[in-house]
């Protein structure tokens, strides 16, 4: 017996009076076990896809209970921390610094050690990219060996991760 005639009698449409009981089981226990096969690949992909939008819907909260937290963190700023901020920004916006380099920077300019790490802190600088501005200006001016570069930027206060980075980035 054929997947047609299966259908066919399925249907009630087989017109024939002699149907082989054994074909027709065998048949019917084939058709069960692709349609399991099938519903099994089904349930697979229908959890996959749910897991999927878990992980999705995870990140979406995170991202939004980040996003709370730093507008809470900014109504929470006292005046001295926003204008830290500020200053912070406005000397990366002319000068390359290294974080401590910055700090320092900022308590010359009276603020408190906590205003002035939190300035820097929620500066927006990228580091790594300061260390690199840094060195290209040092290059501009003198010539330094590999060493001394690094010597440099770590005498304004550089990691010896950053000033690597930044006397890669000029190509010694």
């Amino acid at each position: 017996m054929s997947d047609s005639d299966f259908d066919l009698l399925q249907k009630g449409e087989l017109k024939t009076s002699f149907v082989n009981h054994d074909e027709l089981n065998k048949l019917f226990i084939a058709k069960l076990q692709e349609n399991a096969e099938q519903r099994a690949v089904y349930i697979a992909e229908v959890e996959e896809l749910r897991k999927k939008e878990g992980v999705e819907e995870q990140k979406a909260a995170e991202k939004k209970k980040k996003e709370q937290e730093e507008a809470e963190k900014k109504q929470n700023e006292t005046l001295s921390q926003k204008n830290a901020i500020r200053k912070a920004e406005s000397y990366l916006g002319y000068s390359a610094f290294s974080h401590d380099g910055l700090v320092d920077q900022l308590e010359y300019e009276q603020f408190s050690h906590a205003d002035a790490v939190y300035g820097a802190d929620n500066s927006g600088a990228n580091w790594n990219e300061q260390a690199a501005k840094k060195a290209k200006s040092y290059m501009e001016y003198s010539a330094f060996s590999r060493g001394s570069l690094i010597a440099q930027l770590k005498y304004d206060k550089f990691t010896q991760a950053q000033a690597e980075y930044g006397v890669n980035a000029v190509g010694l």
